[in-house]
């Protein structure tokens, strides 16, 4: 037998599992959460908005799964979903401030009259 927990998780259980090893279920921190455990990695199974009573079931060899969520009056529905790989923030974070610098690169290489702009003083025209 093995044990399966949900990384920071106050408690786990898995609900479904395919050919290959790979896991669903739910886990708690404070509310439930849906989680997938594919190629050997835990991942969340996000809904909008997280935690609201969503529910992963079952995976197939394909890794599709399927569960049911509520929808905001309470009214359950079913689904049927790939996982898709979601960059974390910090990734994103990234890649704006990447983005930010050289946007500003490139506009000082291209204009450099707001440097002047910058530095007259009050009178000088």
């Amino acid at each position: 037998m093995t044990q399966v927990n949900y990384p920071g998780a106050d408690y786990s259980f898995v609900y479904g599992i395919n050919n290959r090893g790979d896991l669903v279920g739910i886990y708690a921190a404070g509310a439930l959460y849906s989680w997938a455990y594919i190629d050997g990695e835990f991942s969340p199974v996000v809904f909008e908005p997280p935690g609201t009573g969503d529910s992963v079931h079952a995976i197939n060899d394909a890794d599709r799964i399927v569960g049911t969520y509520p929808n905001r009056f309470g009214r359950e529905y079913t689904f049927i979903g790939d996982p898709v790989a979601v960059p974390e923030p910090a990734t994103g974070l990234l890649v704006v401030a990447g983005a930010m610098l050289l946007w500003g690169y490139r506009r000082r290489k291209n204009y450099r009259g707001w440097q002047k702009f910058l530095f007259l003083k009050t009178g000088q025209h």
